[in-house]
C-alpha cells in the first residue's frame, strides 16, 4: 500500500548489500572458525584460503537470488518478529541450491563440509543480525519521513475502520487515509462521522480534490457493475485501486497488510 520513491530504492540497495555482506561474511567465519582454531580437528589439510573464498562469492551470489526469490526484498512492514521464518527458510534454500550448484558445476575442492554446517550457524546469526538493524533503521526513518501515499477507503463499516487505524499505525506505509467513502446508504457507519466524505458515486470528484494515490474497496458486497465502474474511474485518474477481502481479519495476524492490501 504504497508507491517506492527514492527512499525505497535506497533501502532496497542497502538491504541487498548488507545481506551480500552478511552472508560472505558468515561463509568467512565459518571457515575461520574450522581451519583456525582447534574446534574440530583437521584430517584432510587446509585448502586454499583463496579458492574458499572465491567458492564463498559464488555461494553469496546465490543466497542473493535465494532471497529474491522468496521475496525478501519486497519492503519492510509488520513486526520483524514475523519476518524471522521466511529469512530461516530462505536460508536453508540458500544452501541447498549451493550444494545442488556445487554438484553441477564440479567445483573442486568443495566447500568443507564442517564448515558449511557451521556456515549455516554464521549466515544465520549475521543475516538476522543486520537485517533487524536494518529494519530498525527504516522503521525510525519511516516515522519521520514524508506521507507520500493518500489514501482514500471504500466502505465505512468495521473493516473500513480497521484498515483506517492499521494504515495509521505502520509508520512503513507512508500513507494517510484522507477519508472513507459511503457504500451503502442505510450502513449504519463505524468512523467518525466527520472522516466521510461522500458516497462512492462521488468518487471521480472526490479523487481529484484531494489528490488521491491509492483507493482501497473494503465492503466486496457493493455488487459486480459498481466494483468495475470503481475500478474504472480509478484507472482513469491513475490511481491505484486495492481490494481487501473479509478475511482481513483473520490474514492481519499472520500476514504482512501489506500483501493484503497491496
Amino acid at each position: 500500500m504504497r508507491r517506492r520513491d527514492l527512499h525505497d530504492v535506497m533501502t532496497l540497495v542497502a538491504a541487498v548489500v548488507f545481506d551480500a555482506a552478511a552472508v560472505f561474511g558468515g561463509f568467512a567465519l565459518a571457515l575461520w572458525i574450522r581451519f583456525e582454531t582447534d574446534f574440530i580437528p583437521i584430517t584432510k589439510g587446509v585448502p586454499a584460503w583463496g579458492h574458499m573464498l572465491r567458492v564463498s562469492l559464488i555461494a553469496t551470489g546465490i543466497f542473493l537470488i535465494a532471497f529474491r526469490a522468496l521475496g525478501l526484498y519486497r519492503g519492510n512492514n509488520g513486526r520483524f518478529e514475523d519476518k524471522i521464518p521466511r529469512v530461516v527458510r530462505a536460508i536453508l534454500w540458500g544452501f541447498l541450491v549451493y550444494i545442488a550448484a556445487e554438484a553441477v558445476l564440479r567445483i573442486e575442492p568443495r566447500f568443507s563440509r564442517p564448515a558449511l554446517a557451521m556456515a549455516f550457524a554464521t549466515v544465520s546469526f549475521l543475516v538476522l543480525l543486520e537485517r533487524y538493524i536494518l529494519y530498525r533503521i527504516e522503521w525510525n526513518l519511516a516515522r519521520h519521513l514524508e506521507k507520500v501515499n493518500r489514501v482514500i477507503i471504500l466502505g465505512t463499516d468495521q473493516l473500513a475502520a480497521r484498515l483506517g487505524d492499521a494504515v495509521l499505525a505502520e509508520p512503513f506505509f507512508r500513507s494517510r487515509v484522507v477519508g472513507f467513502l459511503s457504500t451503502q446508504e442505510d450502513h449504519e457507519a463505524e468512523v467518525p462521522e466527520d472522516r466521510v466524505l461522500g458516497g462512492i458515486g462521488d468518487l471521480a470528484q472526490i479523487l481529484k480534490r484531494e489528490d488521491v494515490t491509492q483507493a482501497v474497496l473494503t465492503d466486496i458486497g457493493i455488487g459486480h457493475e459498481t466494483m468495475v465502474d470503481l475500478i474504472v474511474t480509478c484507472e482513469k485518474q491513475m490511481v491505484s485501486f486495492h481490494l481487501v477481502p473479509d478475511l482481513f481479519r483473520i490474514l492481519t495476524s499472520g500476514v504482512d497488510i501489506h500483501n493484503i492490501a497491496g
